[in-house]
């Protein structure tokens, strides 16, 4: 007899409960720092993803000021008599009208 008055059979059930107890404690605890882990993952996943949003928008506004510093400076110079000038400008009308319509796809 022990001095609690528990019998043999008794302090190994007690035991086994105090195992089983302590089993759950450090699981919930093991469960609970791996969603920490998946939520740290998480918000640094979207901090990135929010950071790439943000860098493109900003070049996107950028190319396009700078391409319609280009057209304008082409209409006040007025016609191109290169064809090597014409081609370029040409194809930089059509990356500033590729980029608008993207800009303009993204806010609908």
């Amino acid at each position: 007899m022990c001095m609690l008055g528990i019998g043999a059979k008794g302090r190994g059930a007690v035991l086994l409960s105090m195992q089983l107890v302590i089993y759950i404690i450090l699981s919930l605890r093991f469960a609970v720092q791996i969603y920490k882990a998946q939520r740290n993952v998480i918000l640094c996943v979207s901090a990135c993803l929010l950071y790439w949003c943000v860098y493109r928008i900003c070049k996107y506004y950028k190319e396009i000021q700078s391409l319609e510093a280009v057209e304008k400076r082409t209409l006040e110079d007025g016609p191109v008599r290169n064809p090597e000038e014409k081609w370029q400008m040409e194809a930089k009308a059509t990356r500033l009208l590729q980029i608008q319509f993207r800009c303009y796809n993204v806010r609908r």
